[in-house]
């Protein structure tokens, strides 16, 4: 009867141990929001796309282009985080006329696990 509760502590403090390991190697940086919507329309262009993910990203590892109908890029190429949540990422647009607009985003997390997509946007004539 003895040795059995000592197995029983020894399994529970080698699964204590051995479980945080396991955890962080699922984690990834998806997308949970966007400004503008992906596909909205809006009354009036943007001055930003603003991006949030599930978790922090390496800015320095990320990229936002965003292009017009004829693959154009409207973006000025400035990639700013957040620095109050460390989770968003925005890169501010050039003025741009009415008309349907494609956000591509590739995101590093801080584990460095990438992901990427993409969405489109319109702005009403």
């Amino acid at each position: 009867m003895i040795a059995r509760p000592r197995f029983v502590i020894a399994a529970l403090v080698l699964g204590i141990l051995a479980g945080p390991g396991t955890a962080p190697g699922f984690a990834h940086a998806l997308l949970r929001a966007a400004l503008p919507v992906p596909g909205s329309l809006l009354p009036a262009a943007p001055a930003w796309v603003r991006l949030t993910f599930s978790e922090a990203v390496e800015p320095l590892f990320c990229k936002i282009k965003v292009t017009d109908a004829t693959g154009k890029q409207v973006d000025d190429g400035s990639l700013v985080s957040d620095p109050a949540d460390r989770r968003r990422l925005m890169i501010r647009l050039k003025p741009i006329p009415p008309g349907e607009y494609l956000v591509t985003w590739y995101a590093t997390s801080t584990d460095t696990h990438r992901t990427q997509g993409s969405f489109r946007f319109q702005v009403s004539k």
